[in-house]
């Protein structure tokens, strides 16, 4: 009986200089490229078994590729990591500073000249209390779609800036959180992925509310998280895309 692409993998991994972590990220990517070529073994005729050893095959040699990956593991993967998280941390300080922190010392920044009213909301901020019904009514909106139709089918009444800033711009200010998630957190599904976004994006809108720094709308919620998966799957193209190149140089060197 032939190996299986599980041994085979776990082979591969089994004396990487790494932790366990970074371990299992490196097994299961592996584990996803080999399934691939194995469905595109069956697809030429090929059988299961046979499937199989030709992934296996077409993949290289244990010692070879085990050598290969750790001479990139250290130092280069660890600093690689570490960069992703110095910018996703960066980012996410960008993010926090433009919807909220800016936010806050602008109104703050107000008070001491006699304006003691909120720029997020129409209201003095002493006089704002988000427990009050109608305060909460006026800054909140739990209807999906209701603000997007609203800019897009009332664009005419709104300079475009405005429009692109409420629509795409709110998209695209998610994308790369899509894509640190999915270079940070590999082994994570995609569902897991997109409920990471939402309850990040979630938390951000109920803060907004709560610091009086801006309106809860789930609308934002929407377009946050059609960002961040755009980002996803951008991630995974560009995996896929970079895998096929390999495959297709390493299948030149052997002919």
């Amino acid at each position: 009986m032939g190996k299986s692409i599980e041994d085979y993998v776990k082979n591969l991994v089994r004396d990487l200089m790494c932790d366990e972590k970074e371990r299992l990220e490196i097994e299961e990517e592996f584990l996803d490229h080999l399934y691939m070529l194995k469905e595109e073994y069956k697809m030429e005729g090929f059988s299961e078994t046979v499937a199989i050893e030709k992934a296996i095959e077409s993949f290289g040699k244990e010692s070879k590729i085990r050598k290969g990956m750790q001479g990139s593991l250290v130092p280069f993967y660890k600093f690689v990591h570490f960069s992703i998280w110095c910018l996703f941390l960066w980012y996410t300080y960008v993010l926090l500073s433009e919807l909220l922190i800016k936010r806050i010392l602008t109104d703050l920044s107000n008070i001491p000249l006699g304006d003691g009213h909120s720029n997020f909301m129409p209201y003095l901020r002493s006089d704002i209390s988000i427990f009050d019904k109608y305060v909460f009514s006026l800054n909140t909106n739990f209807i999906p779609f209701k603000n997007i139709s609203h800019y897009i089918l009332n664009h005419n009444n709104f300079n475009l800036d405005v429009v692109l800033y409420n629509t795409i711009g709110q998209v695209l200010a998610f994308l790369p959180f899509g894509i640190f998630i999915s270079l940070l957190f590999k082994q994570l599904k995609l569902l897991k992925k997109l409920q990471i976004i939402v309850v990040a994006t979630s938390t951000i809108e109920i803060s907004q509310y709560i610091l009086k720094a801006g309106q809860f709308d789930v609308d934002d919620i929407i377009l946050y998280t059609m960002g961040g998966l755009v980002g996803i799957l951008l991630c995974n193209l560009a995996s896929q895309f970079l895998f096929s190149m390999g495959k297709l140089k390493a299948k030149l060197q052997y002919e």
